[in-house]
């Protein structure tokens, strides 16, 4: 099972980001005519599949603040407001899906 967050993108585009506790061949996610498509090089890509390592900070860090010249997603503006001010772990209990559609 993995782990993953949506987010908004350019041009109404919702992005992922999925994580799992097994190893993943990226080969198998990665489509390189997506990549093409989307114009990413070939040290974007390999910075992308290999991130800087993260250092969690010992107390979460709050959401930006919502500035309306970025992407967002495509919500009312009271449904948006009210997602953004929710702490990440109400969020994520609120919105998981854990039952895989394929038993």
């Amino acid at each position: 099972m993995c782990d993953s967050i949506y987010f908004a993108g350019p041009e109404g585009l919702v992005l992922e980001v999925a994580t799992s506790a097994e190893p993943i061949d990226g080969n198998h996610w990665i489509d390189p005519e997506v990549v093409s498509l989307a114009g990413i090089s070939a040290e974007e890509l390999a910075r992308f599949r290999s991130p800087a390592a993260f250092d969690r900070p010992a107390s979460p860090l709050p959401n930006p603040p919502i500035d309306p010249s970025k992407p967002h997603l495509q919500y009312p503006k009271e449904v948006y407001e009210a997602l953004m001010s929710m702490p990440d772990d109400v969020l994520t209990e609120r919105m998981s899906e854990s039952t895989p559609p394929v038993a």
